[in-house]
């Protein structure tokens, strides 16, 4: 138990670190308690999913069918409904204060990261990571099935990387970060080729890893 503690909060400590060095210290005027800790929530609401996939291959293509059976997806799928309400709270609970604030600075920062050039993502990002989750998964018949959390998860998963996008490449965008505030808002910029690649190499990378693991180790 300890140890699971222990991860836990370097796992929380590490997107903490990750939410303030390398995103919002990087947009002038970004001043959000809430931030690090949505940035942890987010990413294990993406950690939950990517259980949900991995024992949906394991029970498709491993033959782990008698140990990952309904119930472990049915409960699962619930901790994934709730942190997708979660992630409703604690986007809200930031964007209605730089809103509602309606300082120049704050109002910059939603207009690079929210209603500017990256509104058609954030709009992605709110559909596959909040609304989807929530208008499917409240069904019993849905959520009590292991293709419904399962293919949840997927979009859960593509959102959540369109989210790092808006808010990584925004952030890593701005050129001028002198003063408190943005001057001036930056277009949008989309992944290339050799990103996509660079993605497919390190998903494939990890796949590798535990595969190789996992003749050691048994999953379950």
């Amino acid at each position: 138990m300890p140890f699971l503690v222990s991860n836990g909060l370097a796992l929380i400590f590490t997107h903490f670190v990750f939410a303030t060095d390398f995103s919002m210290t990087l947009i002038p005027g970004w001043f959000d308690a809430l931030y690090p800790i949505t940035h942890a929530h987010n990413g294990l609401q993406a950690g939950v999913a990517t259980v949900l996939i991995t024992m949906f291959v394991l029970r498709r293509f491993a033959g782990y069918e008698e140990w990952l059976t309904l119930e472990q997806f049915w409960h699962l799928g619930k901790l994934l409904f709730a942190l997708s309400l979660l992630w409703f709270w604690f986007w809200f609970s930031s964007f209605i204060v730089l809103w509602y604030g309606s300082r120049p600075n704050e109002e910059a920062v939603l207009d690079l990261l929210i209603t500017g050039p990256y509104l058609p993502i954030f709009l992605a990002v709110f559909m596959l990571v909040f609304v989807v989750p929530l208008f499917a998964m409240i069904w019993n018949p849905l959520r009590k099935s292991i293709w419904g959390p399962t293919v949840i998860a997927c979009g859960v998963l593509i959102g959540t990387l369109l989210d790092r996008i808006r808010l990584y490449v925004a952030a890593f965008s701005v050129d001028d970060r002198s003063g408190h505030e943005l001057h001036g808002i930056p277009d949008a910029v989309m992944p290339g080729a050799p990103d996509v690649m660079i993605w497919v190499g390190g998903l494939a990378g990890a796949i590798l890893v535990y595969m190789l693991a996992s003749k050691v180790f048994p999953v379950v």
